[in-house]
């Protein structure tokens, strides 16, 4: 094939990020081929789809357009990149290399998921279509953030150049730009070391250097409390004994009566969830504690959302027979209501012999070394990520849930979700990575938060830090704990952001094989006027005839399909902020960000390049919401709803109504941007006339002092001659 010839050179009017944005956009699957594209085609878009020709355009700007020295930087990785990808594809120039190319991220080899091509084609042409400079640069880092450089062509971000940010400490301040990752243990003070949120100064700087990347013990319970395991575990499989946790008897009755309703499974299996009326009501301890109701309770942990929602979820309905029965005029005499039906969901006491002493003596370890001061990573996100996670289940239905997984399964991935980020100290990955931290030499800066957060959590189940008084797993089988513990390392390690749109790509080229073998078999679609069957129905069609001993088409699929979907749901609960009712995503939209520019002030201070979505002095509020949304979220549950359908009209409408109120947001400020400068201008305008207006006047002053000593000089004249 000839090589083509250069686009034609850009005017100094012409969007960059146009040129940019032609490599990147996946195209339509429409077009059939790259060696012979139409006369319009190439007259629309040039000749050329190679970044390194994009590269070139942007250089051709240079002398144009008056550019910083950050911007130059950019520019030179962005030669360093394309260079580097011109090579990669010279390698394999068939024709075939198109959705190699273009659509890489969704993790297929051969080809790409129609659904979510045309999602982000649509969101990557409104993006350059709006011609907006800073929603440009957020959708840049958002991509960079949740690993959206596997598009071909997307341009990394320009970091802080080291030495420009090093500048700016004085030296005589004493402050290291090098971080100590010297090994120390990580004890429950250091955990709680922030007493407030993270601020730049030397202190809180120095205490997240040093605690960056550490190891974890485990807390050690009073000695009554443990005597109290002893003592209710051995009666509880065989008279359910219902249990209530220290931290339940320690409330006021007003908030036990709050927390029963709030805890139900009717109300926990609820999209509108609102996990901060939880951790408000755990907070509402009595204020004459006897001794022994205070007894077990985690010292300086007044809020517990992540054990009651933990206890209510893991061990329902037990739990909520003890939390009504708590309500009786002596809190003391909790009745019990029978047994729960046979067919009740979950009920993993019965089913798994799972002790809830047990389960909240772990919850309470773990609850523990999360970071509570923390802005957004705090145990409240733990708890509202176990509960999302058990509303996504939940929409399943019974019958597919029973019939896809077993309750080893579905109880290993409920408990990972409550240590999904324990021990996060509010630095993410990227800055493990660029600091160096022993966390990132320990893990090879693979997944190194997430692998963290495994380890910590499989530690206290099956590890070093297992104690008799929260074993979970006590009465398993070997097999059934290598089955959780399979389940549990593969779901957390499938939170890391980076990996997402590779994980959805795969999650949607999966879909899409499994939906149209089933068609092809004659299942649906076809000639039909129904279209394809529900993808949860072909699954539990394939499960149905391997345990009969018949093989299904694309049964192996079908395994590793209802295998990642319970990831992907645990992934998806994780980022599921923006898809909760507008207050609560406003909530926590504030909290990351405040977390994110706190780090972003550490990078800075530490000397490293400032991670993409940190740098306050960039990201804009609405500007990072509107791409986060558009572009991770809206993609994420439009394919969630392609195999649960109550996503569809549950959670969709939602995320739609708060991308256009962050839309509007923007809008809003904008012109309120707009008018501060039109006033400012009008008031300069004013200014200026007023000093003209004076000036004026002061001429006419002079012109008519003039005038009259002219006249008086006349009248002299006069006089003199008459006399």
């Amino acid at each position: 094939m000839e090589r083509s010839r250069p686009p034609p050179r850009k005017s100094r009017g012409t969007s960059i990020f146009a040129s940019i944005t032609r490599v990147f956009v996946p195209r339509r699957a429409s077009d059939q081929s790259i060696d012979k594209p139409d006369n319009n085609e190439l007259e629309r878009r040039g000749s050329s789809w190679d970044l390194i020709r994009c590269v070139e355009v942007i250089e051709t700007l240079q002398g144009a357009v008056g550019l910083s020295s950050e911007q130059q930087t950019a520019i030179s990785q962005l030669r360093h990149s394309a260079t580097a990808t011109s090579r990669r594809l010279s390698k394999k120039p068939s024709a075939g290399s198109k959705f190699r190319r273009d659509a890489k991220f969704f993790g297929a080899k051969s080809r790409g998921s129609p659904l979510l091509t045309t999602e982000l084609l649509r969101c990557f042409t409104e993006v350059e279509e709006d011609d907006d400079a800073d929603q440009r640069q957020n959708v840049t880092a958002i991509l960079a953030t949740f690993g959206g450089d596997i598009f071909e062509g997307v341009p990394s971000i320009a970091p802080h150049s080291t030495e420009s940010l090093g500048s700016k400490i004085p030296e005589e301040s004493g402050h290291s730009l090098h971080l100590d990752t010297s090994a120390r243990s990580l004890n429950i003070d250091s955990l709680h070391r922030y007493d407030s949120e993270v601020s730049l100064n030397r202190e809180t700087v120095d205490s997240a250097r040093r605690d960056a990347a550490t190891c974890i013990t485990p807390l050690h319970l009073t000695g009554s409390l443990v005597h109290l395991f002893d003592e209710s575990a051995d009666k509880l499989f065989s008279s359910q004994t219902v249990f209530c946790p220290p931290e339940w008897n320690a409330l006021t009755k007003k908030a036990r009566k709050s927390l029963t309703g709030l805890l139900s499974w009717e109300n926990l299996s609820r999209w509108d969830f609102n996990i901060l009326e939880v951790s408000a009501a755990s907070g509402d301890i009595m204020k004459n504690l006897s001794a022994s109701d205070a007894d077990g309770m985690l010292e300086g942990k007044q809020h517990c959302p992540l054990l009651f929602v933990g206890w209510a979820v893991l061990c329902a309905p037990y739990a909520q027979q003890a939390m009504e029965g708590s309500l009786g005029d002596n809190k003391n005499e909790i009745e019990e209501d029978g047994d729960p039906p046979a067919d009740f969901p979950y009920n993993f006491v019965d089913n798994l012999k799972i002790s809830p002493a047990a389960v909240c003596n772990f919850l309470r370890q773990i609850e523990g070394l999360y970071v509570s001061s923390l802005p957004y990573h705090n145990n409240e996100h733990a708890a509202d990520v176990t509960q999302t996670l058990h509303s996504l289940i939940q929409m399943m239905g019974q019958e597919n849930l029973d019939g896809l997984y077993d309750a080893i399964d579905i109880f290993s991935i409920l408990l990972a979700a409550t240590f999904h980020d324990v021990g996060h100290k509010g630095m993410n990955n990227l800055y493990q990575k660029n600091a160096r931290t022993d966390l990132a030499i320990q893990y090879n800066d693979s997944s190194i938060l997430e692998n963290m957060h495994s380890a910590v959590g499989n530690s206290f189940l099956m590890g070093k830090d297992k104690r008799k008084e929260w074993d979970v797993l006590k009465e398993w089988s070997e097999g059934q704990k290598e089955q959780a513990r399979d389940v549990m390392i593969f779901s957390v390690l499938g939170t890391d952001m980076s990996k997402h749109f590779e994980s959805m790509g795969e999650l949607a080229s999966l879909v899409e094989k499994v939906r149209a073998d089933d068609t092809a078999n004659g299942n649906g679609g076809g000639n039909g006027v129904d279209g394809p069957r529900p993808i949860l129905s072909v699954l539990l069609d394939a499960f149905d005839k391997k345990r009969e001993g018949i093989e299904a088409p694309s049964e192996k699929e079908c395994t590793r399909l209802a295998k990642l979907l319970l990831k992907f749901l645990l992934h998806a609960a994780d980022i599921s902020n923006p898809t909760k009712d507008r207050e609560l995503a406003i909530y926590w939209a504030d909290r990351a960000l405040a977390e994110f520019f706190a780090q972003g002030d550490l990078e800075e201070a530490d000397g490293i390049p400032i991670s993409p979505m940190c740098d306050r002095r960039t990201v804009k509020r609405a500007d990072s919401q509107i791409g986060f949304g558009k572009f991770v979220i809206r993609p994420t549950y439009l394919l969630l709803a392609e195999i649960l359908p109550r996503v569809k009209d549950e959670v969709l409408p939602i995320i739609d109504d708060n991308i256009n109120y962050w839309v509007r947001t923007k809008a809003r400020l904008s012109s309120l941007a707009l008018g501060k400068s039109l006033a400012k201008a009008t008031r300069q305008v004013r200014v200026s006339r007023n000093k003209k207006s004076s000036i004026d006047e002061g001429d006419e002053d002079e012109e008519s002092g003039e005038s009259e000593g002219d006249e008086s000089d006349k009248d002299e004249h006069s006089a003199d001659g008459a006399t």
